[in-house]
């Protein structure tokens, strides 16, 4: 009879660290373009306006492959959604090292990265932590927000590519 009263872990909060280990990742990543973007006018001599765009087309394009990640979510799930986006964000993020040309930088930073942000972000966490929870819905879900903020903070305040020290 004790062992019926005494709780069990609910795997619902396994689900809102993992939602906001994801939206801290995926904002940060995506909101990281100020640290680089001074390096990059100086090192490859671009313009503003050239590179801004890359920017401008990963927010444009993110919302786009918001609404493919709902459809995906309810065709394959959430977990193999969030996979397949983390896979394609990671590479995005690792071919960004080797770009020589705006052009790459336009089409990694502005094509293939929002894809795997997007593919891995608000839709399929947001889903899957709302599937876990009936009465804390809501604040699930804002705690799991709060990685989103969060992540983009600390990726700002850790600016350590501007740092002289740090480069020594």
């Amino acid at each position: 009879m004790a062992e019926e009263t005494r709780r069990r872990f609910f795997y619902g909060y396994v689900v809102v660290i993992g939602a906001w280990l994801a939206m801290f990742v995926s904002a940060g990543t995506q909101f990281s373009f100020g640290i680089f973007f001074p390096a990059l006018l100086e090192d490859f001599g671009w313009t503003r306006g050239m590179l801004s765009l890359g920017f401008t087309l990963n927010l444009l394009f993110m919302p786009v492959f918001g609404l493919l990640s709902g459809y995906l979510v309810d065709r394959i799930g959430p977990r193999r959604t969030v996979i397949i986006g983390a896979i394609i964000g990671g590479i995005a993020v690792s071919l960004l090292s080797t770009v020589t040309q705006i052009w790459q930088f336009i089409l990694i930073y502005g094509v293939l990265v929002p894809t795997g942000i997007g593919l891995s972000y608000t839709v399929p966490t947001v889903s899957t932590v709302r599937r876990w929870f009936m009465k804390k819905a809501g604040r699930m879900v804002a705690i799991a927000w709060t990685g989103s903020g969060l992540g983009i903070e600390v990726v700002q305040k850790l600016d350590l590519f501007n740092d002289p020290e740090f480069l020594l």
